[in-house]
């Protein structure tokens, strides 16, 4: 279902910051583990692991919402807030151990492959044929059931109030790139690409929607562009680059970046009206973003995190990268707001790094957000929170430390 990555040497043509990584090993658990400092005994069997945040038994007896005499009034903006007294944590309904924030299980669908998030809603698809939205502030609630008749989802990405998604290896008229609402049914749904391209990836910009076709054979392979409203007079997508085995990609606004190749895949980048397409000999990577500034682009690969700036000289540092290459899945993210980068180790024992934007993270070791997940599937971050989803179909949510 399009969860490959090929092998191809691309000629050098940026300088990178090359960020080799270490893998990371530790116990597997259902939903992960981050953990404040004890205060002051090793009586607390969790005493001396570390990281910054996991599940704890809810040991307070006060309601949801309830604010201690002199405590911090409860956010009202979510109807999932415990306040605890111990210095007022508001964890979006999960436990506070000494004052870090653990994780919370928010929802459950049977197999969430992809997720995002548009701060407003959380966007899950469940067995690759259904896309479901959950309102940030009531999950309880339930989901909204967006559309369950695909094929064969393969990325997805949520905009403000609508989600981007494209379908893959779900063979003749069922494959492309879709637009839908946020609504049951998705009434006015905008299809961008024909039903028998291959479509992988999507990415959007303030104009435009950006999809790539890993079409070799047929010679429509490359990186695609269309109105975000659909193309002009029902005519087909214009293709920026002529590629033959182009995958993830993203956007900045000004830039098109997308990972190509097999086994071992490269990054290659163009203008977003198309023009001369520059690539790097880095290989081995699986996901990429733009980071806050310019053409500053990040990828992540195997065990390593290449950095491109315009002005950087090539450096590389060690970091905390260990993902699994048979899977093609949401892993990595820049967060613009907070000026981190974010990376998802899949595997057994997963877990979420971050590493302030810019930095070499050699001086500086990456912190351990969470970790002992049990096979994650992918994640994603909005203004306040990481939401992760693992292999028994759980979805977690995490406040930012």
């Amino acid at each position: 279902m399009g969860r490959h990555i090929g092998r191809l040497v691309l000629k050098r043509a940026t300088v990178w910051t090359l960020v080799a990584i270490s893998m990371i090993a530790g116990a597997t658990t259902a939903c992960g583990v981050i953990l404040g400092i004890p205060s002051d005994t090793n009586a607390d069997p969790n005493f001396g692991r570390t990281g910054e945040g996991g599940p704890q038994p809810d040991t307070s007896t006060f309601p949801d919402g309830f604010v201690p005499d002199g405590g911090t009034p409860a956010d009202t903006s979510f109807n999932d807030v415990v306040v605890l007294p111990d210095g007022g944590c508001n964890c979006f309904g999960g436990t506070c151990n000494g004052g870090v924030c653990q994780p919370v299980q928010v929802a459950k669908v049977t197999d969430p492959y992809l997720i995002d998030t548009d701060n407003t809603s959380l966007f899950v698809t469940d067995n690759i044929t259904t896309i479901l939205s959950f309102k940030i502030g009531s999950f309880d609630a339930g989901a909204t059931v967006i559309t369950s008749t695909e094929h064969a989802i393969n990325d997805l990405k949520a905009g403000a109030g609508v989600v981007y998604f494209t379908n893959y290896n779900a063979g003749p008229n069922n494959n492309g790139v879709a637009r839908c609402p946020n609504s049951v049914g998705c009434p006015s749904r905008i299809d961008y690409a024909p039903h028998n391209s291959q479509d992988l990836g999507v990415a959007f910009d303030s104009k435009n929607v950006y999809f790539t076709i890993d079409e070799a054979a047929s010679g429509n392979g490359g990186v695609w562009s269309c109105l975000l409203g659909g193309c002009l007079n029902g005519v087909g997508a214009k293709r920026i680059a002529a590629r033959d085995n182009p995958k993830r990609v993203a956007t900045n606004g000004t830039t098109v970046a997308w990972i190509e190749g097999y086994s071992g895949s490269g990054v290659a980048y163009c203008a977003t009206n198309g023009g001369a397409v520059s690539s790097a000999s880095q290989l081995g990577l699986v996901d990429l973003d733009f980071g806050t500034a310019g053409n500053d682009l990040y990828a992540l690969g195997n065990s390593s995190i290449f950095h491109q700036s315009n002005s950087s000289s090539a450096t590389w540092a060690t970091m905390s990268v260990a993902n699994n290459l048979s899977q093609w899945l949401p892993l990595f993210h820049v967060d613009a707001a907070a000026k981190n980068v974010y990376w998802l180790n899949t595997g057994m024992g997963g877990s979420i790094y971050r590493c302030p934007v810019g930095a070499d993270c050699l001086g500086n070791k990456p912190v351990l957000v969470v970790n002992q997940l049990m096979l994650p599937q992918s994640f994603t971050i909005s203004n306040d929170s990481i939401y992760y989803t693992l292999v028994d179909g759980t979805i977690w949510r995490l406040k930012k430390q």
